[in-house]
Formats: structure tokens, C-alpha cells, sequence
């Protein structure tokens, strides 16, 4: 009988599919699948780097009065862009009560531990995402924003009992 003494009996560590996965999957939603110039045109089959949206621009909702409680008669509405100048479909817009103890509300709601309450909507065909809103008792602000875009269009709004 042979004895080994150590031997390291463990097989060598080899890379997970599973890490192999999810940098295949950041990489396809970054846009990573190759770096073109301007003047490059993608190659064939590749996949194109979605649009990031540009900017937020406020349309309508600031500045109502309403009951605590009650959604104001208009919701509040930020326009999203892209460099263009040309409106986005399906981009998420974020809203967070900054100030104030009022709800947006939304379909989508994520509680977090350090950011409170942030409610989702998507934008539509035409570029807008719209939330409600309920004001608490005095003012109350709320915050758009979405990921990688310039402006982050302020919402004020007052209630009252």
C-alpha cells in the first residue's frame, strides 16, 4: 500500500459558469460587445448599444394645493430624452419624497434601507412618465430621476387638512 503524504487532494479551482455568466450578462447590458468608433461601423450580428437617456425635463404637477390623504387633481410629469433631443420609450423614471411625509403613487414601490421609499414608473410611446402623488400636511417635495441622465427635476406640492 502507498501512503501520500501532502498531496493536495482537492482539485484546482477553475473559473464558475456561473461568474462566466453573469460577466456575459453585464457585458451585454453595458454595451460592452466591442468597442466601435464613430467612423467604424458594428459588425454584422452585433448587438447595438441601447440608448441612454439624455435628459429629464419636468412638464406639469408642481405647485398644486391638496387635501392630506388625496391624490392631486394632476400627477406629476417629467419628459425623458435622449441626446437627440428625441423622446424615450420604456425608460424607468425613479420618485422620492425628499421632503415632507406625502406617497407617490406608482405601480412599482422599492423599499430601501438607507433610501426610504422609491416609487417606479416607465415612460410611454411619447417620452413621459407620469406618477400621483398624496401630500402630507405642508410642503412636500419629490425628486425624478432615472439612471445616467443630466437633471433631476424637482416636484413641490402643499397639503392640508
Amino acid at each position: 500500500m502507498r501512503v501520500m503524504q501532502n498531496v493536495d487532494y482537492y482539485p484546482r479551482a477553475q473559473p464558475s459558469i456561473w461568474l462566466l455568466a453573469l460577466f456575459s450578462i453585464s457585458l451585454f447590458f453595458c454595451g460592452c460587445k466591442g468597442a466601435t468608433s464613430p467612423t467604424t461601423p458594428p459588425l454584422p450580428g452585433s448587438p447595438v448599444a441601447p440608448s441612454v437617456a439624455r435628459q429629464l425635463t419636468l412638464l406639469s404637477g408642481s405647485g398644486q394645493s391638496g387635501t392630506v390623504g388625496e391624490r392631486l387633481a394632476e400627477p406629476f410629469q417629467v419628459l425623458v430624452t435622449d441626446a437627440a433631443g428625441q423622446p424615450m420609450n420604456g425608460v424607468d423614471v425613479f420618485w422620492k419624497v425628499t421632503e415632507g411625509a406625502g406617497q407617490v403613487d406608482a405601480p412599482l414601490v422599492i423599499v430601501d434601507g438607507e433610501a426610504g421609499m422609491v416609487a417606479v414608473t416607465t415612460t410611454a410611446g411619447n417620452g413621459v412618465a407620469s406618477a400621483g402623488f398624496l401630500p402630507s400636511v405642508g410642503h412636500n417635495r419629490v425628486r425624478a430621476s432615472t439612471f445616467f441622465s443630466v437633471g433631476e427635476p424637482t416636484f413641490e406640492a402643499t397639503g392640508s387638512s
